[in-house]
């Protein structure tokens, strides 16, 4: 087994008292929630992960989760999704373990047609297991109290784990976790599994969250109410008369979003997809966005997605390649994902990603029969304003749909233009949007709107900046320098020497900035506590107060080489200052 030293970030964690061993009898509940802080590099980073195990302080280790489950990350950059629950011996825990498996991994990079070859730091190809241990340091540990429920979050930040080599189509991966406990405000919880059962008088369901293998890794409860959106064969029905045709999908793969309560172990669902248009219950499937389309309003189109495919019947896999898909207007089941509106072809206009549901042949679908289905999905616009929003109309010189650069996509459908993306138009209606400048770098999330229709050219349902705070800086030495970081840096900063970097970039999704020579870049914190760390080999040490780790990055600079110094935060790209609230140095 292959173990590589794991980053981390430690937040909010319910810690109390002396965070030593503690004698508190009976047991608490755990319930564990990956999801992923998603990179823009990759669409897709598919990994086994099992064998989840807590350590408690004092010693005593109990295992979460035994069983291989399959985990898309990418798919998971706005979402948590529940793996498992177990009870855990009261006390507080100073580790977590966790063996992500690549034997059958699938890493892709945007653009690329094939899977990438996973790296670990010292160059070495990841074919198979790696141990990643999560040491949570003394003050900051996780506390299970007796017969209560904890909601724990595990968080892969792909951004800071990975260094992308598109052109050798290569991914360096160092893990960096965040574990988050019992957090405030947390994401919605989706879940997949296989339909167990429904209770109509109940209101509930129950869903067979299954391992790789088949095995029952744990049974959740899924309450519902008269809001409830039911997706089921790809129509829509809402609250009880939704539940009721849910039964006839008991044995089949469901897909349910909505909040979870730790303490009763129940999710509340806000939509559920059941039967055709659910990934693993028998249809082949084409995933990506909609680059072009022959096909006006009114008609049958032919939909061209550039992205992957699966063929059910063959188990052929198809990787950053354009499908031509064939729908009906009258035949073919539209849907948005978690609304309940029935729509059709009409809807789905460039830009818009989806999930195409049908029968699979080579890289054409037919999805025109009364069991295709067109699931779409929430789309990020990755532009620059080109001013302050007016009349709830903010203007977007577009970058990219998702991870897919702008001229990879036709506007032009049947003779008519549907939109300009260089004055891409965004309904931001009900949003904060004060902020908004000429020149500000955002991700609007949300639907391009109907073919042929009037007015702006998507609709927003949420906009996030991206010229602070978010931004990622990378810069690696290959090999590892002895000079990347100063030893003389000023004090509260540290001082990089990029002349000799092999990748020496800040990103914020729109286009990587390059880092000159001079000025001489420095990384800051961004406020008084951050999360820092040092890693060596199998070894990681973690910091929040940033003067200690300085001090001890820099009593090791001139002795042992840097191969790697990642950041999250905000760039000057005027004095090359980053002020970072996350900060890695990985050590040859």
């Amino acid at each position: 087994m292959k173990r590589l030293a794991s980053l981390f970030l430690l937040l909010g964690l319910a810690a109390c008292g002396s965070n030593g061993a503690d004698a508190d009898p009976g047991t608490g509940t755990v319930s564990l929630v990956l999801t992923d802080s998603a990179t823009d590099e990759l669409t897709q980073f598919e990994v086994d992960v099992r064998d989840i195990e807590f350590t408690r302080a004092g010693g005593g280790r109990v295992s979460v989760m035994p069983r291989t489950q399959r985990i898309d990350f990418l798919q998971l950059d706005s979402v948590g999704e529940l793996v498992a629950a177990r009870n855990l011996p009261a006390g507080f825990y100073q580790r977590i373990d966790l063996t992500l498996d690549f034997a059958g991994a699938e890493v892709l990079i945007a653009g690329q047609t094939t899977p990438a070859t996973v790296l670990d730091q010292q160059g070495n190809t990841i074919t198979g297991e790696v141990a990643v241990q999560i040491d949570l340091p003394t003050g900051a540990r996780p506390r299970a109290r007796a017969a209560t429920g904890h909601l724990f979050l595990l968080d892969l930040d792909l951004d800071q784990s990975l260094a992308v080599d598109a052109g050798n189509n290569t991914v360096t991966f160092s893990p960096v976790f965040s574990v988050e406990a019992d957090p405030s405000a947390p994401r919605p919880i989706t879940t997949t599994g296989v339909l167990d059962s429904v209770d109509l008088n109940a209101l509930t369901f129950a869903v067979q969250r299954r391992a790789a293998d088949g095995t029952i890794v744990n049974t959740f409860t899924v309450a519902t109410d008269s809001s409830t959106v039911f997706q089921i064969d790809g129509v829509v029905a809402i609250g009880a008369p939704g539940l009721g045709g849910l039964a006839g999908a008991i044995g089949e793969r469901v897909f349910v979003q909505g909040t979870f309560d730790a303490q009763a172990l129940v999710l509340s669902a806000v939509a559920v997809e059941a039967g055709a248009g659910v990934p693993g219950n028998g249809q082949d499937w084409v995933f990506g966005p909609v680059v072009a389309r022959s096909g006006g309003a009114g008609v049958d189109a032919t939909l061209t997605v550039l992205g992957r495919s699966h063929d059910v019947g063959t188990g052929a896999h198809a990787y950053n390649t354009s499908h031509t898909i064939t729908t009906a207007l009258a035949d073919t089941l539209v849907l948005r994902r978690g609304e309940g509106n029935s729509l059709d072809t009409d809807a789905v206009n460039i830009g818009q990603l989806v999930w195409v549901f049908g029968d699979l042949s080579g890289t054409a679908m037919d999805a025109s029969a009364a069991t295709g289905v067109v699931r779409m999905l929430p789309t990020s616009i990755f532009g620059v304003a080109g001013g302050a929003v007016a009349g709830d109309t903010l203007t977007l010189d577009v970058a990219r749909f998702d991870r897919r650069d702008i001229s990879a996509f036709d506007f032009d459908v049947s003779g008519q233009v549907q939109a300009d993306p260089d004055a891409y138009t965004v309904d931001v209606t009900g949003l904060a949007t004060s902020g908004i400048t000429t020149g500000s770098r955002l991700r609007v999330i949300g639907w391009p709107n109907a073919v042929g229709g009037s007015g702006a050219d998507a609709t927003a349902v949420t906009i996030v900046g991206r010229s602070a705070g978010t931004q990622v800086l990378l810069c690696r030495w290959t090999p590892a320098s002895l000079t990347a970081i100063d030893a003389a840096s000023s004090v509260g900063q540290l001082a990089l020497d990029v002349s000799g970097a092999a990748t020496k970039v800040v990103g914020d999704g729109l286009g990587p900035v390059t880092l000159s020579d001079s000025p001489v870049p420095t990384i800051e914190p961004a406020a008084s506590t951050g999360f820092y760390r040092i890693v060596r080999d199998h070894g990681v040490i973690a910091y929040t107060d940033f003067a200690a780790f300085r001090s001890a990055v820099l009593t090791r600079v001139d002795t042992i080489p840097v191969a790697r110094v990642s950041a999250l935060g905000t760039f000057d790209d005027s004095t090359q200052q980053f002020s970072a609230r996350s900060i890695a140095v990985v050590f040859d």
